[in-house]
């Protein structure tokens, strides 16, 4: 009962050796002597055969005495192998209630380290662990039927084993004795010896031959079966060490998980508490340059607005204005219209002279056609000065149409030059510079008032330029707060999946181990 591990083999199977190595010795000198007891029958007397039969007798006394004490006239040499496999099934029962216990403990304390992976873990995102539990709990029931059943099995099959030994153990002692008894009752009958004929003693040597045959093959067979249960108890040792390695595997991947959430949460909070003070700044920002904005833009309308009445007043004095030219006009038309009838009584005067001025008629018609030419060609210039200015007075909202005016008041003038044409020609001139002075001023004050319009779009568009630069930095900074946060997203996606990768494996690790 108290051998040791390491040595109680060794000691058994050099027992076992012995007894091969005596039964060989034993076998081989008994056919020996057999061959010579049948061919020296005749010759030899009893004597020989005494010495022979003695000699076979202390042979097989050696057997039965090496390596292991008599006990009250019967060999215990089955007895010693019964104590040394008895002491191996109680040590590995031992051996495997300490792995139960183990067991047991571990299987207290992973569920609760798991329970709180799973409670750290649905903190962030419980919906989409929710699977990951479920594979969690099923892997643990199976991690706990698997234990059960293997220990179970290799519990039930060293009892098997055992009690198959001991069967056959107390089967070779009862042969053993029965062999024992009969050579003893050959050899020895009250101190004496008991002769035999050569029928009995060969019936009586095939008899123990077949019984040192079913000897031997008992013993290999209890070898074998030994051998068995030790390669079974070394399983169930290879099967609890692998478990206990993927248990401290699982303990150790958990406590790398649970810091790496630990890390995430960390970071996501200083993340947020960081983007929401850049929020705070960059709104705050953005609420004192607006503000400065929409000031700016309300001195701007005031400006425009002042602009826009200045040019209301001037609107009002330039219809003034035309309105002045256009009465201007209508006194000059008049004046156009009295000088052509007096043109055309002149006409009628030379006419009625002609019978008298023959002479003179060809050089009045040649000066009047000169004139009417020139007049023409006055009138025509005129019209287009007056289209031209008509043209510049729309563009200027109206304010052009004075310079028409003025052009039709030089079409007066140039029809009142036909009668005095020197006369006429200068104060046309002296007009047309007039006019010209005032449609420069015109000119000078539409192009005020474009400029002025030309720089309230300009800053308006300027504003816009900024607004929208504002704008896309802004969107950039939102872009760039996006993409940290779809960075967090995929890290905490690819500790998900590895997390789900390492059950995974570990799942196919305990299948494998089942096949």
């Amino acid at each position: 009962m108290d051998l040791q591990r390491s040595d109680s083999p060794d000691e058994y199977y050099r027992a076992v050796h012995q007894l091969k190595q005596f039964l060989s010795e034993s076998d081989s000198s008994d056919h020996q002597i057999y061959k010579s007891g049948l061919k020296d029958s005749g010759r030899h007397d009893a004597t020989s055969s005494e010495n022979s039969e003695t000699k076979s007798l202390s042979v097989r006394k050696s057997l039965f005495k090496s390596p292991l004490p008599h006990k009250s006239g019967f060999v215990i040499e089955g007895n010693s192998t019964d104590y040394i496999l008895t002491g191996w099934i109680q040590k590995q029962i031992i051996y495997i209630k300490a792995l139960e216990k183990e067991v047991a403990f571990y299987r207290k304390q992973v569920p609760g380290i798991i329970s709180e992976t799973k409670v750290i873990i649905s903190n962030e995102e419980s919906n989409r662990m929710g699977q990951a539990n479920v594979v969690t709990q099923r892997l643990f029931s199976l991690i706990d039927t698997i234990s059960n059943a293997k220990l179970s099995v290799s519990h039930e099959s060293c009892e098997i084993e055992r009690k198959k030994l001991m069967q056959d153990l107390a089967t070779s002692q009862h042969q053993i004795q029965i062999l024992t008894h009969q050579w003893a009752e050959h050899t020895c009958w009250n101190g004496q010896d008991k002769s035999k004929l050569p029928e009995d003693i060969t019936r009586e040597k095939s008899d123990l031959l077949s019984t040192v045959n079913l000897l031997r093959s008992t013993v290999s067979s209890l070898q074998q079966r030994e051998a068995d249960a030790l390669g079974q108890v070394q399983q169930s040792v290879e099967v609890a060490e692998q478990a206990q390695l993927e248990r401290v595997q699982m303990e150790n991947e958990v406590r790398r998980l649970v810091s790496l959430v630990d890390q995430h949460e960390q970071q996501m909070a200083t993340l947020n508490a960081d983007h929401s003070r850049r929020l705070q700044e960059e709104r705050t920002r953005w609420e004192t340059k607006l503000a400065e904005q929409v000031s700016a833009l309300k001195r701007e309308r005031d400006l425009r607005d002042e602009a826009l009445t200045r040019l209301s007043l001037d609107l009002e004095q330039s219809q003034r204005n035309e309105a002045v030219l256009k009465n201007e006009i209508q006194i000059k038309s008049n004046l156009l219209e009295s000088s052509r009838q007096d043109f055309q009584r002149q006409i009628s005067q030379m006419q009625s002279e002609q019978g008298r001025l023959a002479g003179q008629q060809a050089e009045l018609q040649r000066r009047l056609g000169e004139a009417e030419l020139r007049a023409e060609l006055n009138c025509k210039a005129s019209e287009q000065e007056a289209n031209s200015v008509r043209v510049e007075s729309e563009f200027l909202r109206r304010k052009i149409e004075l310079l028409s005016k003025e052009a039709e008041n030089r079409k007066q003038d140039y029809d009142k030059a036909i009668k005095e044409l020197e006369q006429r020609n200068l104060e046309l001139h002296l007009a047309a510079s007039q006019r010209e002075g005032e449609r420069v001023q015109a000119v000078k004050s539409g192009s005020q008032a474009s400029s002025l319009v030309k720089y309230l779009e300009q800053r308006e568009v300027s504003l816009l330029h900024s607004l929208q630069e504002v704008r896309k930095k802004h969107d950039e900074k939102c872009r760039e707060m996006t993409n940290i946060i779809d960075e967090q997203r995929s890290i905490i996606q690819t500790l998900k999946e590895e997390y789900a990768a390492l059950i995974e494996d570990f799942q196919k690790s305990l299948v494998t181990d089942d096949s």
